[in-house]
């Protein structure tokens, strides 16, 4: 009796689910992405923690894997899927949205240092607590000041 693995069998499975796609069986491929769909999203989950993105490569994985349903060798389905979604991930890290660019100048940078800003502050903070103090009775004036 030979062994075969859990995997193994899965794999010869899906293999038999590719080619009845491949012959026209779309129920097949259903079948297929029902059961590959778990993987891919617990892979994708792991890389990219947005859940709405995460779907997104799933299903963008998904429509790869259609289109190229007749050029499909019967080989490794799940790391044909996940070497996919790898791709899009990898795609996806490298393009930057256009809202999370920002124009950078040094000259937009306030100074925390400048003398300027220090004075005002400081008399910001005087003219803000010559009136708090003024409110509070003699005893608590003193324990504050010292």
């Amino acid at each position: 009796m030979v062994y075969t693995s859990r995997n193994q069998t899965r794999n010869q499975r899906w293999n038999s689910y590719i080619k009845q796609a491949q012959n026209g069986n779309l129920n097949a491929f259903e079948l297929l992405i029902e059961e590959l769909r778990p993987c891919l999203t617990a892979y994708c989950r792991k890389h990219i923690r947005i859940l709405q993105d995460t779907e997104d490569l799933v299903e963008e994985t998904i429509l790869i894997l259609f289109k190229k349903l007749n050029t499909i060798q019967l080989t490794n389905i799940s790391g044909y899927a996940h070497t996919i979604a790898k791709n899009k991930i990898i795609d996806q890290k490298r393009e930057l949205p256009a809202e999370n660019y920002v124009e950078f100048r040094f000259e937009d940078v306030p100074d925390s240092f400048s003398l300027e800003d220090h004075i005002l502050n400081q008399e910001d903070a005087r003219f803000i607590l010559g009136e708090e103090l003024s409110k509070l009775s003699s005893i608590q004036r003193e324990a504050l000041t010292l």
